[in-house]
């Protein structure tokens, strides 16, 4: 599976972007015990962007999600931090969540927080976990890319889009939630979502995934919460929909309002 995640995706990953400085943060991985790589496309002061790359919290990486860390670096004109979290199923939760903890309270300075799929999962997970134990960090603001945020499989959406043969199914969130072990656990499985102060937020939600209705219900309890909340509907999209940038329109789109949501919350 693993192997198949980079094959899949390797037109997009393997492209030249000579534009591109990729260098390991061996100051930060040191802290977290994890690579942790940062993508700069060009000198800037803006706060970062840390981005959780998704994978079911199994078969991803960030050679996987190469692409997305590259032109989110290029479009939002920042450096883009990307962590590598450890995986299951040889490493269930919570070890990637605590990862994930421990990259946030090792950043120094202002920063935005992000990620797609189980990567939103984890950057919501990490926050929560932190607050939790007494030490809540607070990035300028939060994106979440067609996140999983519950171990529903009975939804609206996954009876309408669970079987696809060709994008995710809901077999396989089925076996990502299996491999990762964090069905009722607080800081996986967000059916309720604990009371934290959380940063103006943006969801963007592929109209044709599974999990749709995942961000859909995460977003009434943002509301809920009193958090700020700027929705992006793709119509026509499927999960994973980032990973074809530089060459899908809608993608291009995402990562313009992604840019703009980062601009507007850098003060």
């Amino acid at each position: 599976m693993r192997a198949h995640a980079i094959d899949g995706k390797r037109y997009w990953n393997d492209a030249p972007r000579p534009w591109l400085d990729l260098a390991e943060d061996s100051t930060l991985s040191r802290l977290v015990g994890r690579p942790v790589k940062r993508f700069r496309s060009c000198h800037s002061d803006a706060p970062p962007l840390v981005w959780m790359h998704g994978g079911g919290w199994s078969i991803g990486s960030i050679s996987t999600h190469h692409a997305v860390f590259a032109e989110l670096s290029q479009f939002c004109r920042r450096d883009v931090i990307a962590l590598h979290p450890r995986q299951a199923p040889e490493h269930p939760y919570p070890a990637p969540v605590k990862n994930v903890a421990a990259l946030l309270v090792a950043l120094r300075g202002p920063f935005h927080l992000g990620g797609d799929s189980a990567g939103a999962n984890l950057a919501l997970g990490g926050l929560a976990c932190l607050h939790a134990n007494g030490q809540p960090v607070f990035p300028r603001s939060l994106t979440l890319a067609y996140g999983c945020f519950q171990a529903r499989f009975d939804t609206e959406s996954h009876v309408a889009f669970g079987s696809s043969p060709v994008s995710l199914s809901t077999a396989k969130m089925r076996q990502f939630w299996s491999f990762y072990g964090g069905t009722g656990q607080p800081f996986a499985d967000f059916a309720t979502l604990p009371n934290i102060n959380l940063p103006p937020t943006q969801l963007h939600i592929a109209a044709l995934d599974p999990l749709r209705d995942d961000s859909l219900d995460i977003e009434a309890q943002l509301h809920d919460l009193g958090v700020s909340v700027d929705r992006h509907d793709w119509a026509g999209m499927t999960h994973g929909f980032l990973h074809y940038l530089p060459d899908l329109p809608q993608a291009m789109s995402a990562i313009e309002a992604i840019s703009n949501h980062l601009e507007r919350n850098d003060t």
